[in-house]
């Protein structure tokens, strides 16, 4: 874990320690939340040609600010352990980009939203409380290609596609009701697959398939934030 990252755990952690224990067991099962942090994006399209020719792999990466909203309910509770049903969605605006003077072209590569369900096991240590969140959904991943020569490759894929989502962090509780998390997470998409198209010169304008492009997007993130129960 990154130093920057660091930081934000160390004093979630700390209010955990500073006070006395609540009950796991008394607090209300239903919760609500939201949490603030980075996310990386992680491209990786792998480029065929309908010519023939060396397939091409290219490493994209970028990163943002990110906000996920949580909701869930605990379907299992004692004092030591709990188990949670949860529903989540993260959203984000930025964009992995670049431009390529030589062909003319650009790229804009994007995570912006995702949804998943997921289950929650969560171990009890008094105020303190360590958990992992393994589930899926669906998230949108939008790649596009422009270029103002008709003769240069171009496409934009925009679609929704299965993911899978895996994470964990800590909980501290700041009293019955009122939550602090710090949780680093991964989601990945799968099923990204589609073709770039030219037109072809000559008398008559033909359009053609240049590449067939395959992609698993990723990303990796971590954030702070605060939940509710009632």
């Amino acid at each position: 874990m990154k130093s920057s990252a660091i930081v934000p755990v160390l004093f979630v952690l700390s209010l955990g320690f500073a006070s006395p224990a609540v009950a796991q067991t008394d607090s209300p099962p239903w919760y609500a939340g939201v949490g603030v942090g980075r996310l990386n994006t992680d491209f990786r399209p792998y480029y065929t040609y309908y010519a023939g020719g060396t397939p091409d792999e290219y490493h994209n990466e970028g990163h943002g600010l990110d906000v996920e909203f949580v909701a869930g309910r605990r379907v299992h509770n004692s004092k030591r352990w709990s188990l949670a049903l949860q529903a989540s969605a993260g959203i984000n605006t930025f964009k992995w980009s670049l431009d390529i003077p030589a062909e003319p072209a650009a790229l804009e590569y994007s995570l912006p939203y995702r949804m998943a369900v997921s289950l929650v096991p969560e171990l009890h240590l008094g105020r303190v409380s360590v958990y992992a969140d393994i589930g899926g959904g669906l998230g949108r991943v939008h790649q596009v290609k422009t270029t103002p020569d008709a003769t240069v490759s171009r496409y934009d894929y925009d679609e929704m596609r299965p993911t899978l989502n895996i994470g964990g962090g800590i909980k501290v509780s700041a009293s019955r009701k009122v939550a602090l998390f710090a949780h680093v997470g991964h989601v990945r998409h799968f099923g990204v697959e589609f073709d770039s198209f030219s037109n072809m010169t000559g008398m008559l304008p033909v359009v053609s398939k240049v590449e067939h492009v395959t992609d698993s997007p990723r990303g990796t993130g971590f954030r702070v934030g605060l939940i509710t129960r009632f």
